[in-house]
């Protein structure tokens, strides 16, 4: 399994992350907090650690981001 690890913001969760967006338009993870691009959503409300892998096509676009870390205080 491919994964991506990096900071994201999204929609949060007890163990996933939804980003806004299909993958196309979705901001590439920063290697760093400050680096991660807020989506323009109203909803956007947390900064975390992620792990980004392709699962099929079942969830959306295909691709999962399971929280590793919550930023506090973002």
């Amino acid at each position: 399994m491919n994964v991506k690890r990096g900071y994201a913001w999204g929609i949060g969760g007890d163990e996933y992350l939804l980003i806004p967006g299909s993958a196309w338009e979705r901001p590439a993870l920063a290697d760093a907090p400050q680096g991660a691009v807020r989506p323009d959503h109203p909803r956007v409300d947390t900064l975390a650690l992620v792990e980004r892998f392709w699962h099929g096509g079942v969830s959306g676009d295909g691709y999962v981001h399971r929280i590793v870390e919550v930023v506090p205080n973002a």
